[in-house]
């Protein structure tokens, strides 16, 4: 969601929150690759064939060496990229993760994720206008607890609301403009809702020079 006065993400569907790890060298991601049983039967069968090439010399090369240890190396490989790529899309998803919000809660300062919060504050502030989808309404923080029989449940244990009174659980905060990032805008790279806020932006700018 685009805020027509500020360039802020807020409002976006419910946060994706990875914590973050140390990276681990490339080195060891590739050798990894090779702790696999079935990896290191072929490893073995390959130093058996050399073995057997080196006594018996019956082929100018230890072909069928070659190709098993071929095959493992492109294994290994293949495993590499699947996991760096798959550790990019962790990366990506950590760039999403949504920023927080320091609200007064009870007297007392606390930190809430800002996809909800923002929204509501930036329209009652008169700041400008909302623009992108409704908000999830996804707001309350809920607790786990283990029952007598070692079941658990989770309940509710905090909530948010507006500085009117109003829960903001399962009422998102709707837009003044609505409009929506389709997959053909990720596709190209480009983010129809702050285009939208900088177009709305400038004729509210423009009126305002009229006046």
């Amino acid at each position: 969601m685009a805020l027509a006065a500020r360039h802020v993400h807020a409002g976006e569907p419910p946060a994706v929150v990875v914590a973050a790890q140390q990276p681990v060298p490339a080195w060891r991601r590739f050798f990894a690759q090779f702790q696999n049983v079935l990896v290191i039967l072929l490893l073995a069968a390959t130093a058996i064939s050399a073995g057997l090439w080196t006594f018996e010399r019956d082929a100018a090369l230890p072909y069928e060496a070659i190709a098993i240890f071929t095959v493992v190396l492109l294994n290994a490989t293949m495993g590499y990229v699947q996991e760096s790529r798959a550790e990019a899309a962790v990366d990506a998803l950590r760039g999403m993760s949504a920023a927080d919000a320091s609200v007064i809660r009870s007297g007392e300062r606390k930190n809430i994720p800002a996809a909800e919060v923002v929204p509501a504050g930036f329209r009652q502030l008169g700041l400008g206008k909302v623009i992108g989808v409704p908000t999830p309404g996804a707001v309350i923080g809920t607790g786990s607890y283990t029952l007598l029989d070692g079941s658990t449940i989770r309940t509710p244990g905090t909530g948010v609301w507006t500085s009117t009174g109003q829960n903001m659980e399962n009422y998102g905060v709707p837009p003044d403009v609505l409009i929506d990032n389709t997959p053909t805008d990720f596709v190209k790279g480009r983010d129809a809702q702050i285009e939208k806020a900088v177009e709305v932006l400038k004729q509210e700018l423009a009126a305002g020079s009229k006046r």
